[in-house]
């Protein structure tokens, strides 16, 4: 180097470590953000799945059954989905259902 750009190289070290360092913490937040978005994914769609297949199991028991028991459930294997059938409302027969 010429003795004109003496003290030129530790600062533009500097920057583009700094532009480095920035770079990759941005991407380690992104990183982190699609892994999470990906873990409630599947936390919602296997929700979504035990709902549906209680509502199946529900109207097979309403298929074979006359009545439905007024409370019930089901246990899978990472939890467990309830029901509780409530009073009908004027005209209709069956009993609504309520899970949770």
């Amino acid at each position: 180097m010429k003795n004109k750009e003496k003290g030129f190289t530790y600062p533009l070290t500097l920057c583009l470590l700094l532009f480095f360092l920035l770079f990759l913490a941005m991407h380690v937040d992104q990183l982190l953000i699609e892994r999470k978005l990906a873990h409630e994914t599947a936390d919602i769609q296997q929700e979504e799945y035990y709902f549906l297949s209680s509502i199946k199991k529900v109207e097979v028991l309403y298929q074979t059954v006359e009545t439905l028991p007024v409370r019930g459930g089901w246990t899978y294997s990472n939890g467990t989905m309830e029901y509780q059938a409530e009073a009908p409302t004027s005209g209709s027969k069956r009993l609504p259902l309520i899970c949770y």
